[in-house]
């Protein structure tokens, strides 16, 4: 663990890239989020601001905690792995809140 690999600029420039297409993805997604629970929900603006200002503190403090786990816990030579396979069942619930409420 003590020889630490630099990374290369062109590998820099490759996962810069790819986290800059997310979050792009991310900020359009808030936007429309924004215009659905204002205009269709019904919900304060103020309301869903703060509820996204909040969310996105204690994603970022969410998110150096659990680095800090991921790094001193896990088995060396792991590969952390994404399970997406619950994005299917919290995106109906997102968009279906208005049918929910009625």
């Amino acid at each position: 663990m003590n020889s630490k690999k630099k990374l290369s600029v062109r590998e820099k420039l490759s996962f810069s890239s790819g986290e800059m297409g997310t979050n792009l993805l991310f900020a359009a997604m808030s936007a429309y989020l924004m215009v659905y629970y204002t205009n269709y929900a019904k919900v304060n603006p103020a309301m869903v601001g703060s509820i996204m200002l909040v969310s996105k503190f204690l994603d970022a403090f969410s998110d150096v905690v659990m680095g800090y786990i991921e790094e001193r816990f896990a088995k060396p030579g792991a590969k952390a792995k994404l399970d997406n396979s619950n994005i299917g069942i919290c995106d109906y619930s997102i968009y279906s809140l208005q049918h929910m409420l009625s």
